[in-house]
């Protein structure tokens, strides 16, 4: 969720859904040269000088965090120069009897996330 605040004038605030959405909104108030020269890019056309009288709010949802977490990091999976692969981030437990339901709790997280898992595990 993005929201875009118009600080000068009267100002107003608009809810998006998408960066996309948004960068629209945005181009739709900003000069011919200020849009051309972000290319409809949202953060580069909040750094012309006629998105400076703009400020952006994003919200991640859990949703989406969560899913990055698996996605970017715990399912990551790196090959070794022997044409091995490992994940290199791991989430360790020392208490053994915590250990499966971690395990367990961990993969409802990637399930209600939507998090897709990685080929070769």
């Amino acid at each position: 969720m993005f929201t875009l605040i118009k600080l000068s004038g009267d100002g107003w605030e608009k809810a998006f859904n998408t960066e996309q959405e948004t960068a629209e909104e945005l181009s739709k108030w900003v000069c011919p040269f200020c849009e051309a020269e972000a290319s409809g890019n949202l953060y580069e056309l909040l750094a012309t000088f006629c998105g400076a009288e703009f400020m952006l709010e994003e919200e991640e949802t859990l949703e989406e965090l969560v899913k990055e977490f698996f996605e970017k990091y715990l399912d990551r999976v790196e090959e070794t120069e022997s044409g091995g692969f490992f994940n290199p981030i791991v989430v360790s437990c020392c208490r053994s009897m915590m250990m499966e339901p971690l395990g367990e709790l961990l993969e409802k997280m990637r399930v209600l996330s939507g998090a897709r898992k990685m080929e070769g595990e």
